[in-house]
């Protein structure tokens, strides 16, 4: 009996001790690992279809058939977005003009949502407004054929829809950092504070997350990019769960008071969404070490309740990530070579 105790309290102290407080989420984090791992090389029946050497800038798969391409507009190319059938390969024609008449944009950021939704949602902060695109339609005008359009705050940071009718934006109010959620009539229905305390006007950078959400709206991941750490922010109630993949996130301290440059970790730089996973790439090395070659990157796979299913490892340094669920592709960049890659995760999901 007294063995059996003893096996007891042993156990729940290694319970205990997988939770740490950190003040990045503002509240117990839990340390996760892989249920597998894996090593996977590049589809390299992808290479010389034609889209694998743009000098893309980010990725978004549409309607589980288009793949949208943002690009730096030029004088020859003036429009934002290529777009690709993902059946053939065969491109279907530019939209998003560059500049600031009307069905114009200045610098677009692309939401990441989920293949199979109808529409690309881009942010533009320099007008304080997000559009909801209709792809298909655009693509025949070389403009914007909006489905919807929305208004930002005026502090707003960064933005992403939730679902059909509600949207989430990051957005600061005295010297913070918060999370509102608006709902169907424009009015914020929640906030949501995972950064309390921490001045987002001194330590902004290290605050930096790529958000998504899940397919019904309710809830939102804020994956970190100088933390180990991936938030999951039920939209509903408010509530935060954290999940960290690596044990440097326990220094989260040391880290907001160290200077941010080249020796500053980068850990999770892209994230998709699909209806049963959340899929991000991860480097966890300095910047500087970034700028220097090629490094690899993880590929981290969880559910929506913060189960961390995969680490795939490749040999690519990926800054941008979309994943086709119909087909379970996922199309990246590669940035040290300036290409678009593919990878087949079809025998993992």
């Amino acid at each position: 009996m007294k063995n059996h105790l003893t096996i007891l309290i042993c156990v729940a102290c290694v319970a205990i001790s997988c939770e740490t407080v950190s003040k990045i989420g503002n509240q117990k984090v839990r340390l996760v690992s892989p249920d597998r791992e894996e090593v996977l090389s590049k589809d390299n029946a992808f290479t010389g279809l034609g889209i694998d050497n743009m000098h893309a800038i980010a990725l978004q798969i549409v309607s589980d058939s288009i793949l949208v391409v943002q690009l730096q507009p030029t004088e020859e190319t003036p429009e934002f977005f290529h777009a690709f059938s993902l059946r053939t390969m065969s491109s279907l024609g530019f939209f998003g003009k560059k500049g600031r008449g009307p069905g114009e944009l200045i610098s677009p950021h692309m939401a990441k949502k989920m293949s199979g939704t109808k529409t690309m949602s881009v942010s533009e902060n320099s007008l304080a407004k997000a559009f909801n695109i209709d792809v298909q339609a655009s693509i025949g005008t070389k403009t914007m054929v909006l489905s919807k359009e929305s208004v930002l705050p005026q502090v707003s940071v960064d933005w992403i829809p939730l679902g059909d009718s509600s949207q989430l934006t990051l957005c600061m109010e005295q010297d913070e950092f918060i999370f509102q959620v608006f709902g169907e009539k424009g009015t914020v229905v929640q906030t949501i504070r995972p950064y309390k305390g921490i001045d987002a006007q001194q330590k902004a950078p290290y605050l930096s997350g790529l958000i998504t959400g899940n397919a019904s709206g309710d809830q939102a991941a804020v994956c970190l990019v100088c933390f180990p750490q991936v938030l999951y922010m039920d939209t509903i109630t408010g509530q935060i769960t954290a999940v960290a993949v690596d044990s440097e996130y326990k220094h989260w301290e040391s880290t907001l008071n160290t200077m941010f440059g080249p020796q500053t970790i980068e850990y999770y730089c892209s994230v998709t969404p699909s209806r049963d996973y959340l899929i991000a790439a991860y480097k966890g090395y300095s910047i500087g070490e970034g700028m220097t070659g090629s490094h690899g990157t993880q590929i981290h796979v969880f559910d929506w309740n913060g189960r961390f299913i995969h680490r795939i490892s490749v040999s690519e340094t990926l800054s941008d990530i979309c994943f086709d669920s119909s087909s379970r592709l996922l199309y990246a960049i590669d940035s040290s070579e300036s290409s678009i890659v593919r990878y087949d995760l079809s025998g993992l999901l």
